[in-house]
């Protein structure tokens, strides 16, 4: 069985990076990570960003003690064997590209790409082994996390459904699994971060320990990718059937209000309806 955990990270006011990452390993690796991460523990739910500020479960504990455990629990990571990849999008640049975006649609985007990298590898391999999709719980986002997964699904676009589940599954923090991916997830957006409103921008030491590792990485989409995605739209609309104002009108048939979940379904029917024999 291979498992996937996958969470997101954004700065404190969600204004300049935003990150989807996954984990991807076997039974052996997952193994190799969660043994001694909860014995640096100590059994305790680790999250990147309050150990990072002392917030939390990390109020009244040390800084030195804090940043030991972080770079500790990132060497775990490190040498566990587990693959990371994520997607980070630069928020202002989004914004500015496509102002009437939807708060949740950067968390989508970044879901469906992540998964699409992780599970192109567990398709590579060999044997083929199930594969199990778990993300941190977020109220705001599961709902639509499920449709999205349905709609790729569906859409025929992963190679050999069979090792795929029915669904996927949200766990709270307590799972390692989750823990990890929040550090992995805390790292790749750090990093956006600074590369983009940092001059002086360092990369920290746990960033310079995944990336060394060779398995770890991702795609960055800065401004000029978002620009370039808007002077692209009217050509990807006729290829894929959907516009605006194709959606507005099936908003107005269907009744219903504009949001993300709205969004996702009405591109499962144009979907639907293109792989119906004509």
């Amino acid at each position: 069985m291979l498992s996937i955990y996958g969470d997101e990270s954004h700065d404190s006011k969600k204004q300049r990076a935003f990150v989807v990452a996954g984990l991807l390993g076997d039974a052996g690796q997952w193994a190799a990570l969660k043994s001694p991460w909860a014995d640096r523990t100590g059994g305790a739910v680790f999250h990147a960003a309050d150990c990072e500020s002392g917030y939390g479960d990390f109020r009244g504990i040390a800084k030195q003690d804090r940043t030991r455990l972080h770079i500790d629990l990132t060497r775990s990571l490190a040498n566990s064997g587990v693959i990371g990849w994520g997607l980070g999008i630069d928020l202002a640049g989004c914004r500015r590209a496509f102002p009437d975006m939807l708060p949740t649609h950067v968390y989508c985007s970044g879901f469906l790409r992540t998964l699409d990298f992780l599970l192109a590898k567990a398709h590579s391999t060999k044997p083929l082994e199930p594969v199990e999709i778990v993300f941190d719980r977020h109220r705001e986002t599961e709902h639509d996390s499920g449709l999205l997964f349905k709609y790729a699904r569906e859409g025929g676009g992963w190679e050999d459904q069979g090792i795929l589940p029915a669904g996927i599954r949200f766990a709270a923090r307590t799972e390692i699994g989750i823990q990890a991916a929040d550090l992995w997830a805390r790292e790749l957006m750090k990093f956006l971060d600074g590369s983009v409103f940092s001059k002086d921008y360092v990369p920290r030491p746990q960033w310079t320990t995944l990336i060394g590792t060779r398995r770890f990485g991702g795609d960055l989409q800065f401004a000029e990718y978002f620009e370039d995605m808007k002077l692209k739209m009217p050509a990807l609309e006729d290829q894929t059937g959907m516009s605006r104002a194709e959606y507005l009108a099936w908003l107005q048939r269907k009744r219903r209000q504009d949001n993300q979940s709205n969004r996702i379904t009405y591109m499962m029917e144009v979907a639907a309806d293109d792989r119906i024999p004509k």
